[in-house]
């Protein structure tokens, strides 16, 4: 059984695709794939957060979520270039350097953001659409294919829809 979109996830996307990438880098660092468990990236829980934000008729918060990933993501990439020399962009992290760099996101401890307030909404924010991405439906764009329910062993995954 096919479990068909959500009439208000239609694909639309809020980021540039370099911005998705460098999204996706992130996401990934805080909810790790590895051999046998799927991560943020194979969930596909940019994409999730990416489609979130393009919602026309959106979820009161998304319009200031939209003004913090902007802000944060420029603000991100400013910081890892001046942490990790010759980083062109946050996709360009390895998996060391984003941890290394959430984990001061985290702390508020980087330089160049409003303040540490600032900083700790912000990765509450990018760390609740991680996990969301990861366990959602698959209708709104992330766990795609229902790869972390499959994963969790959730009857809900598509693979396990025909028991029912």
């Amino acid at each position: 059984m096919t479990v068909p979109p959500a009439p208000e996830m239609t694909g639309a996307r809020y980021f540039t695709p370099a911005q998705n990438a460098d999204l996706a880098t992130l996401l990934e660092a805080i909810w790790p794939g590895g051999p046998g468990r799927p991560g943020a990236r194979e969930a596909g829980a940019s994409d999730y957060v990416d489609q979130l934000l393009a919602v026309a008729q959106a979820y009161y918060e998304v319009l200031s979520w939209r003004a913090t990933y902007q802000a944060g993501l420029a603000m991100l990439t400013g910081a890892a270039k001046v942490r990790f020399a010759g980083l062109a962009n946050l996709a360009a992290l390895t998996p060391d350097q984003a941890f290394d760099l959430l984990s001061q996101l985290q702390a508020g401890e980087l330089a160049g953001f409003p303040d540490v307030a600032w900083q700790k909404n912000f990765f509450m924010v990018l760390r609740s659409h991680a996990i969301e991405g990861c366990l959602a439906d698959p209708r709104w764009g992330g766990n795609r294919n229902g790869v972390i329910w499959n994963w969790l062993g959730y009857p809900g995954a598509p693979s396990h829809q025909e028991s029912f």
